[in-house]
């Protein structure tokens, strides 16, 4: 079924085109899954992966398109097999490799056990979103790029940097790794999450938006000093609690890190 066709009430698991294999002399051997397929108005593609890089822009036309670059020394790629399955919430992608069981919604149910370095099959994937479709990626080793959006993005790692640069909202959780968001909506409901473990946070917010904030480090400092808010310093760590602008409105921030550092800032310009 092809997925510009699919009926959102079916629910399909949608058709895929697989590249070829290809061992240079010297590498690893690699193999290339392409997708590309409309995504309905209003709901999200998202993309979710195990160990490889997550890279999003903008798509040129009203498709979205994706690749997905698979990489090992000695696994077996002829058994890497995308999975596509489209929802009413959007369209959801991954990768599965011959070591798990992936479920529909692209949970892992089962993971083989003792597989060593050589046989571990890594996929990064380049994403080309259209405009005004939210975006989220999900991964655990690897960085999330996604930038030059026009839509919400949401975007997860445990092993990895995140960049952020959208005309909408976003929200970015990591682990190991820095996170840089530029967030070009002055309007939101509720909260916008920016968290890392060992790393920095870096958030340019739209200039003219009224929201509260809070920011804590442990090991860092936190810079919010264009919006005329001064940290407070503790015995361990510091912490920011204040508001920007005079109508909140039950919109916030949180910036939370352990080890890293925190800057909040305007983005230059009206929207």
């Amino acid at each position: 079924m092809n997925v510009r066709t699919a009926r959102l009430a079916a629910f399909p698991i949608l058709a895929l085109v697989l590249g070829s294999i290809a061992r240079p002399a010297g590498a690893d051997q690699s193999r290339s899954l392409n997708w590309s397929g409309a995504v309905p108005p209003g709901t999200t593609l998202a993309v979710h992966d195990v160990n490889g890089a997550i890279v999003a822009d903008t798509a040129s036309g009203s498709e979205a398109s994706l690749v997905a670059h698979a990489t090992s020394k000695l696994g077996d790629l002829s058994k890497v097999r995308l999975q596509v399955k489209q929802s009413a919430n959007g369209i959801l992608i991954c990768a599965a490799t011959p070591y798990e069981e992936v479920a529909e919604d692209c949970t892992i149910r089962h993971t083989v056990e003792r597989v060593d370095s050589d046989h571990t099959i890594r996929i990064d994937f380049t994403v080309h979103v259209p405009r005004g479709i939210d975006f989220e990626g999900h991964t655990v080793n690897g960085r999330i790029s996604a930038q030059g959006l026009s839509g919400k993005v949401s975007a997860k790692t445990v092993n990895g940097s995140i960049t952020i640069t959208t005309s909408a909202l976003a929200s970015a959780e990591t682990v190991n790794g820095n996170i840089e968001a530029r967030v070009g909506d002055a309007k939101w409901p509720g909260n916008l999450s920016f968290a890392t473990v060992n790393g920095s946070i870096n958030v340019a917010v739209a200039a003219g938006a009224s929201f509260k904030v809070t920011a804590r480090t442990l090991h860092g400092t936190i810079d919010a000093r264009s919006f005329g808010l001064e940290p407070n310093r503790g015995f361990v760590g510091r912490s920011l609690d204040g508001s920007v602008g005079s109508n909140a409105g039950g919109k916030s921030i949180s910036l939370r890190t352990v080890n890293g550092s925190i800057a909040l800032g305007s983005l230059g310009g009206t929207r």
